[in-house]
């Protein structure tokens, strides 16, 4: 699939002269995060990227290869496939550039996570972690995050890693926790990118990836990708992502979203009205507040006490909990224990 300015600038909702420092304003956006990708396409149309898009792309390439070494890391300890990142840019028309701001792993045994964690945390002393915990039925999961300022520049964006032992976790709440991924690269990153609208708006890479993922889907695949929509319980976003493909004109030339949008209407309405009358009861997720980050531990353990369900690991101490607010009596009280254990 070809990939010119034109294209980039109606994925942007630009006029089609708008200015190349004006496409990369708003490419740089968080809801868009195509910046790299007009930087190289305008280069090899020949439009004048200066120094300044060198500069740009150095600190990318920067970030590229910390997160090479971030992934060999984790495969240091234990089965690991990269999620989105990595396997779309690879997809990508030669010299088109996809950067990534952090990357996600997959882990899913929990011991070599929490290795991989114990080591990453050890190299990047003053990240900023994040922990959640997932119980559903016969399982425990979990997703730990760590993010630190950029080594190059305090002004540019935080580099970060994203480590879980379940790939598809988001609105788990209302579709429980889906432990694998469909077979075959394409389809399983076209679920993870489907997956993420649990959590925001569709994004202009976002629309991106869907094409050039779908670009690669042969046709005799189409009932395929349908089938694992609906067995992932992801028929609404995926919908709702292809619609948003479909709209940019000229696109959904090169992919059938359109058609396939319409294929999955009647899944998609099914798995709203499941959600509507069924929602899965069967998870709890609690969510890490630090409460001392230098007390750390070789491996996770979880502690109940005084009703709170307190967290101790390689990243710190954490107050596990499953509300979005924590009142200070209930931090003081899990930091006395803390500091008492």
């Amino acid at each position: 699939m070809d990939i010119s300015m034109d294209l980039l600038r109606r994925i942007l909702d630009l006029d089609h002269d708008t200015a190349l420092s004006a496409v990369e304003s708003r490419a740089g956006r968080c809801q868009h995060r195509l910046g790299s990708t007009v930087r190289s396409v305008a280069r090899a149309a020949g439009e004048p990227v200066g120094e300044l898009g060198d500069v740009l792309d150095k600190l990318e390439e920067l970030r590229r290869q910390t997160y090479e070494r971030i992934v060999g890391v984790c495969r240091g300890h234990g089965a690991t496939t990269v999620l989105k990142g990595s396997a779309i840019a690879a997809l990508y028309p030669p010299a088109v550039e996809r950067w990534s701001r952090d990357v996600d792993v997959w882990i899913p045994d929990p011991a070599a996570l929490w290795g991989a964690v114990g080591e990453l945390a050890a190299l990047y002393r003053h990240a900023e972690a994040r922990v959640s915990v997932i119980d559903s039925t016969g399982r425990r999961d979990w997703a730990v995050g760590l993010d630190w300022v950029s080594p190059s520049s305090a002004l540019e964006k935080p580099y970060g890693v994203e480590l879980m032992t379940v790939p598809l976790s988001s609105g788990a709440a209302a579709v429980g926790v889906r432990s694998n991924l469909p077979a075959g690269t394409v389809h399983a990153n076209l679920l993870l990118l489907a997956e993420e609208l649990f959590e925001q708006e569709v994004r202009g890479r976002d629309i991106l990836d869907a094409a050039i993922l779908l670009d690669a889907v042969p046709a005799d695949e189409m009932s395929a990708l349908h089938a694992a929509a609906d067995a992932c319980r992801l028929a609404p976003e995926l919908r709702t992502l292809l619609a948003a493909v479909a709209a940019v004109q000229g696109l959904d030339d090169h992919c059938c979203a359109a058609r396939l949008a319409t294929a999955l209407t009647p899944s998609a309405e099914r798995e709203q009205a499941r959600r509507s009358t069924a929602p899965d009861a069967t998870v709890s997720i609690r969510y890490g507040y630090p409460l001392d980050c230098s007390r750390r531990t070789a491996g996770p353990r979880l502690t109940e006490h005084e009703g709170q369900v307190l967290l101790s690991s390689p990243i710190g101490c954490f107050l596990m909990t499953s509300t979005a607010e924590v009142t200070p009596t209930a931090v003081r009280t899990a930091l006395t224990h803390c500091a008492e254990h």
